[in-house]
């Protein structure tokens, strides 16, 4: 059975992230993404432009897991518990996901291009935003410490990013949303105003 053009693309994509996270970045070309998918080298070219594309392709996958943690929160009553589930679905992902981990932590490869960095800033700063709108509502609330809004962003957002390292440097051996829920009741007991 034919793949159609949007399957084959989604291929394409899934082993070149499986590519990058066995052997790095400058071990994805296009002979070895061909092979690993069963096509030509010219086939690949008929889905994407370059090599660049692909990575594109890897990062339209990231902003398109952030839309769907947006339409996720929108049924989450309160800005704890949606901070909570931002913190949760972006570990649950890389969990599911264990070859994204690369990419995720590999950001200065995305600045040789500069296409390739205004994607990875868009993506960033759109959860960003979205955790950055959440504690300025807790805080107006007065839910959360008042506190500088954006260093809180950067704590909890470093906080995601630290755990996922450590997860990577452990190969994987330990739960990673299990790690995160104490981690982020913790980090959600010390930002919550004392009453």
């Amino acid at each position: 059975m034919r793949l159609t053009s949007g399957e084959r693309r989604e291929q394409i994509i899934t082993e070149a992230i499986q590519i990058i996270h066995e052997t790095g970045f400058s071990s994805l070309s296009i002979r070895e993404l061909a092979s690993r998918v069963g096509i030509s080298e010219p086939a690949i070219y008929r889905h994407f432009k370059n090599k660049d594309d692909i990575i594109m392709g890897i990062l339209n996958k990231m902003q398109e897991f952030g839309e769907l943690i947006q339409q996720k929160l929108i049924s989450v009553e309160g800005e704890l518990e949606k901070i909570r589930q931002l913190f949760l679905l972006q570990l649950a992902y890389f969990e599911e996901n264990q070859a994204m981990t690369t990419i995720m932590l590999s950001e200065e490869v995305f600045h040789l291009n500069e296409k390739l960095k205004h994607k990875l800033a868009l993506i960033t700063n759109s959860r960003y935003r979205m955790l950055m709108d959440l504690i300025k509502s807790a805080q107006a609330k007065k839910i959360i410490i008042d506190e500088d809004a954006d260093n809180l962003a950067l704590i909890i957002m470093g906080t995601v990013r630290v755990i996922i390292f450590q997860w990577k440097l452990q190969d994987f051996r330990f739960s990673l949303v299990q790690r995160g829920k104490s981690v982020v009741n913790m980090l959600l007991a010390m930002l919550t105003v004392k009453k």
